[in-house]
């Protein structure tokens, strides 16, 4: 079974202005000897747009407590500034306890 084949773009390197751009690639074979075979490389996707922090509400706070997760009480700012990781007693578990202790190490 032979490999596949690499995708190629000739491009000519000594007239196309647009060669520093590698995704603007321009199919060219009149003259072998100007060319060059360059492998098509796809531009990455754009970042993802950053989302500002917020503080989930007591309310909402209160229910996830309520429903046996985990929950992160922050310190006030002038204090530490460290928050404490809480779950009810009687919502733990053999594995919440173990993730709790492996990221609280």
């Amino acid at each position: 079974m032979s490999p596949a084949p690499i995708t190629t773009t000739c491009v000519d390197i000594l007239s196309d202005p647009a060669f520093n751009n590698p995704i603007a690639l321009k199919s060219r074979m009149s003259d072998p000897l100007n060319s060059i075979l360059v492998p098509r490389v796809e531009p990455p996707p754009p970042p993802a747009p950053k989302q500002e922090f917020a503080f989930d509400s007591m309310e909402d706070a209160l229910a996830a407590f309520r429903q046996g997760e985990f929950v992160v009480v922050m310190d006030d700012e002038s204090r530490e500034n460290e928050g404490d990781l809480i779950i009810a007693a009687d919502a733990i578990t053999t594995e919440k306890m173990a993730w709790f202790i492996k990221v609280t190490r």
